[in-house]
């Protein structure tokens, strides 16, 4: 079994895409049952195939199972080596699909994350206002965001939210829900460590 996992280990690569696109599924399934028609389609699917789980749920499964491949095969190396279960080709078999496994499962968690921070800057891009457009108008152009927080002004009650991209750090102000662009300072590594900030409020309004 081991070596099925070793020599397919290629094939799990499709897991990568699911696995990143598997919230923007389940939004879409979300959204397509608040139509009764295509609910009642999906319901009457589920009957004929005799599932008990809603489609969610298996749509779920994926996800959870190749993300504990590698810790069953974990726990193959571990028991057999304590039970002198296997001979050292078996076993190095089966470090070999551990590796494997261990190394899809950190790629998969990687791209996930990229996938939540590309998601998370698109949220911020639809909610900022009084940002003017250049040639450089989309957040995502500035690098990736690497810190959000939040403070308070000197001496008053007033907070801004701050976003630090890796080429910039965005100030804005939330109102109404929107966020109101109040100023931004870009980011300058001059050497490595270092970081060098200048400020021109000119894509602010």
């Amino acid at each position: 079994m081991a070596k099925c996992f070793a020599e397919y280990v290629d094939g799990f690569g499709d897991y990568v895409t699911y696995c990143t696109k598997y919230q923007i599924m389940v939004n879409t399934l979300t959204k397509l049952l608040k139509n009764e028609k295509i609910a009642g389609i999906l319901r009457l699917r589920q009957n004929v195939l005799g599932h008990s789980l809603p489609l969610s749920a298996y749509l779920l499964k994926p996800v959870q199972r190749v993300l504990k491949y590698h810790l069953f095969l974990e726990n193959i190396l571990k028991n057999s080596m304590e039970a002198k279960l296997l001979s050292d080709g078996d076993r190095a078999v089966v470090r070999q699909a551990l590796q494997c496994m261990t190394a899809q499962a950190e790629k998969i968690n990687e791209e996930k994350k990229r996938a939540e921070h590309l998601e998370r800057v698109r949220e911020l891009q639809n909610a900022l206002h009084k940002w003017c457009v250049d040639e450089r108008d989309d957040l995502s152009k500035y690098g990736d965001l690497l810190l959000e927080a939040t403070f308070k002004l000197a001496g008053t009650k007033t907070n801004r939210q701050l976003f630090l991209f890796e080429e910039m750090l965005l100030i804005v102000k939330e109102r109404n829900g929107a966020l109101i662009c109040k100023d931004y300072i870009m980011v300058c590594v001059s050497k490595p460590g270092v970081l060098q900030f200048f400020t021109d409020s000119t894509l602010c309004e």
